[in-house]
């Protein structure tokens, strides 16, 4: 469970303020538009920022943002393997997740080499193996193709913890099980 209370954040002559609230539901979906405080209130939720208010949120929070940067010369494979080695979990999963996002062909592949969607599907498989008990997606569709939306959507419901996606592409999410809070 997660309880806002007061929350404020003052970004020189922008204030971005979200109601008192608790979320309860496994899965939470903040939509709204550019400029709403959604990449803000998941910032505080992950303790990256400073705001006034209170947030109360489990200890193992992971923040997963819209763009990830990668060593341009390392692979696929070494930096999901190196992970995995950080998180203390096994490989098995890899390669169905691998499988899931279409990028088994591309696991020796160099970052650099990659698309920008190809990247957008490890950040987002990277997240997925992480398993925190909350994990905040900011706008985690953005440069996928409409069939790794659909996947991603489908993995949400079996990811461990607490997952929150702020989007403002709502109509991905249609079949989704979640709280739907428009900002």
């Amino acid at each position: 469970m997660i309880q806002i209370e007061g929350f404020k954040k003052v970004y020189r002559k922008t204030v971005v303020t979200h109601p008192d609230r608790t979320l309860s539901h496994k899965i939470t979906l903040l939509i709204g538009g550019n400029g709403s405080g959604k990449t803000t209130l998941l910032k505080a939720m992950a303790g990256l920022i400073v705001y006034e208010g209170r947030l109360n949120v489990p200890d193992s929070v992971l923040y997963v943002q819209e763009t990830a940067h990668y060593p341009e010369d390392m692979t696929i494979d070494t930096y999901l393997k190196g992970l995995c080695r950080l998180e203390k979990r096994p490989f098995f999963g890899l390669d169905a997740l691998l499988e899931a996002f279409e990028l088994r062909h591309r696991r020796h592949d160099a970052f650099k080499s990659l698309s920008k969607g190809m990247k957008q599907k490890v950040n987002l498989m990277s997240a997925m193996l992480a398993k925190r008990a909350l994990t905040c997606y900011d706008e985690p569709l953005n440069g996928l193709d409409a069939l790794s939306r659909k996947r991603f959507v489908e993995h949400l419901g079996h990811q461990a913890g607490m997952i929150i996606c702020a989007t403002h592409l709502v109509d991905d999410f249609a079949d989704l099980d979640a709280e739907r809070i428009r900002l």
